[in-house]
């Protein structure tokens, strides 16, 4: 026969059971005041599921939970090796999501800029959101920076422009940067889709390296670059737009900068007496 339970043996188990009971009971509603999201990320060439690719919930405006702190929650992962991700025990709330990875970009451009990778998410408690996002492959932009005479130029910068609508005008943004070796070879990578217009500008070390008080003496005025847009042009109303499809690269865009003589300005400003404000002078 079983030996029967002490009383302190059916204490013990009663109290267990309600510390279960307890807990069961806590979690409800704690689970019911968290959310969470999950999704998959695809390339848009070929719909293939993209990996490492880092997702970043940024939280926006006021926050569903009346406790919940005054900053802005952010959340982020990683998606695995079928391109999805799942983050749990979140703050509700309305969220914007940012995947990116090295090599890819926003989706191609619309109106001159990129289209949205994804509307804000609105996150519910107790409830689970899903979302499908699109990366596409970037594209590169390479070639040659040359002078007059079709020798190479080191250390000139070189952007890549877009038109975009920035308070309602429409203008050219620097949208990456490159620089080129001492071949004259530059990059410029990780770029969308779309109309580029290219722009080289020259640092003129040479003059760079002047000292102040040094005076410029010979027959030959120093020569200088000007900004310079592709291919020879120096303005951007006459420059040559360049369309770069979904993962491409456009090489051997060469541009030739345009040389101008240089010129020093020696300007000497009066002394201030005591007790006066400095004057700003305009050159």
């Amino acid at each position: 026969m079983k030996p029967r339970p002490s009383c302190d043996d059916i204490a013990l188990a009663r109290t267990a059971a309600w510390i279960c009971g307890a807990a069961l009971w806590l979690a409800v509603p704690l689970f019911a005041q968290t959310a969470s999201v999950e999704g998959q990320v695809t390339e848009t060439l070929r719909g293939k599921p993209l990996p490492k690719v880092t997702i970043t919930l940024r939280g926006v405006g006021a926050q569903a939970n009346p406790g919940a702190p005054p900053q802005q929650d952010m959340y982020t992962t990683e998606t695995d090796d079928h391109g999805h991700f799942l983050i749990d025990n979140m703050v509700p709330g309305r969220y914007t999501v940012m995947p990116s990875r090295q090599g890819f970009t926003p989706p191609p451009a619309v109106r001159g800029g990129s289209a949205p990778v994804a509307p804000p998410l609105l996150l519910e408690a107790g409830k689970r959101a899903t979302v499908t996002l699109q990366l596409a492959p970037a594209g590169v932009i390479s070639g040659r920076v040359l002078d007059s005479e079709g020798d190479p130029l080191r250390d000139v910068a070189v952007q890549a422009m877009r038109y975009l609508y920035l308070g309602g005008k429409r203008q050219l943004s620097p949208q990456s940067t490159g620089q080129t070796n001492d071949r004259g070879e530059y990059r410029v990578f990780n770029l969308p889709a779309g109309s580029y217009y290219l722009q080289a500008t020259s640092q003129n070390r040479s003059l760079m390296a002047m000292g102040r008080n040094e005076e410029i003496r010979g027959t030959r005025p120093p020569q200088g670059f000007v900004p310079t847009y592709f291919p020879n042009a120096r303005d951007a109303a006459s420059a040559a737009p360049l369309e770069l499809a979904v993962g491409t690269e456009l090489p051997s865009v060469d541009i030739r900068l345009q040389a101008e003589t240089v010129y020093t300005v020696r300007v000497k400003i009066p002394p201030v007496e005591p007790g006066q404000i400095f004057p700003n002078y305009n050159l």
